[in-house]
């Protein structure tokens, strides 16, 4: 399915969900705010992605949405190893109008195996690549030109940790682009550089960027949809009411966001060397066993260069700093 414009999809109602819960008036309202300011793709479901929260019921959600929203394009995230063709079927045949396939570049395999299901379900097909970063150019460029062989609409380039540089934004879309290929940019904020990453994708070409108002989302959130428009000044979004993201994001999510203000130290750490959130809890734990700070240890993690948290990763990383600390490492 070919975009015929460049297009903001809006994820407030997917990466919200990690710091408030939406009723259904709200995703309503909030979905039928950004249809009028312009932004009709929107994406909806746990925050983790489709069927993956027994709480959430994503299809019923794309449902109402559907039915409710005028001129909407209702879209879901399909988490390769987490959520099943079955769950993909039954939301695209509950209205939702895109999906997009998420996997890290080292699964692909299994996402474009989704993807080639997915393309005759008559929605638009996203590949998903997360922390796309972990990968170099090349491989990035080869998962891209087989996601096209086997039918996927879109390729995102996605920035988990928020630790990717406008350059590298820059210079990943237009090697998709100039092959051919439709991009999508997803940013995290982490290094407070998402929206600039985002301004970058779309000045190489890319078809589709994602903003959430406010910027809220997971770690230190995305990057806020009210600005994009803004700062693609002359370009493709033209048809994009900014002010009246504006207002949406100022009078109806400031007030729900869980943190309005300023990225922490330990996002800023994450983002500086590429840790995906997910880290936390074990890292957390590891922290507390040992006895170091917990920024100290994520910090020497970092600078090793890791960014998968296997437990045996951490415990090393904390020893050295107990024995750099003068601190004994039996405890």
């Amino acid at each position: 399915m070919a975009l015929s414009r460049v297009e903001l999809v809006d994820c407030t109602l997917r990466e919200g969900g990690y710091e408030y819960e939406f009723t259904d008036a709200e995703c309503v309202n909030v979905a039928r705010g950004l249809v009028a300011a312009g932004v009709t793709y929107i994406e909806v479901g746990a925050e983790t992605g489709l069927g993956t929260r027994p709480d959430v019921d994503d299809v019923r959600r794309v449902r109402l949405l559907a039915e409710a929203v005028a001129g909407i394009r209702v879209g879901v995230l399909v988490v390769a190893n987490r959520s099943t063709f079955e769950d993909l079927n039954r939301a695209v045949g509950s209205g939702a109008a895109f999906v997009r396939i998420a996997a890290p570049p080292e699964s692909a395999d299994h996402a474009l195996a989704l993807v080639e299901r997915a393309r005759g379900l008559g929605s638009l097909v996203a590949l998903n690549l997360l922390k796309c970063y972990t990968a170099a150019e090349e491989a990035i460029v080869s998962i891209a030109v087989r996601a096209r062989e086997v039918g996927v609409d879109v390729v995102y380039l996605v920035d988990s940790a928020g630790t990717m540089l406008p350059d590298t934004v820059r210079a990943w879309t237009a090697a998709l682009h100039d092959r051919g290929i439709p991009v999508g940019f997803h940013g995290h904020d982490n290094l407070s550089l998402a929206v600039a990453n985002s301004a970058a994708a779309l000045s190489a070409g890319a078809a589709m960027v994602d903003g959430t108002l406010r910027g809220i989302g997971r770690s230190a959130g995305n990057a806020p949809i009210e600005l994009l428009p803004r700062v693609h000044r002359g370009g493709s979004l033209g048809t994009v009411d900014g002010p009246l993201l504006s207002t949406l994001a100022e009078d109806w999510m400031a007030p729900r966001r869980m943190r309005d203000r300023g990225i922490s130290s330990i996002d800023i750490l994450m983002g500086e060397y590429g840790m995906h959130s997910e880290i936390l809890p074990a890292a957390r734990s590891c922290a507390d066993r040992s006895g170091v700070p917990l920024e100290d240890l994520l910090r020497e993690f970092g600078l090793r260069g890791a960014v998968v948290p296997t437990p045996s990763a951490l415990d090393s990383a904390a020893r050295s700093l107990r024995a750099r600390n003068g601190v004994p490492t039996s405890r």
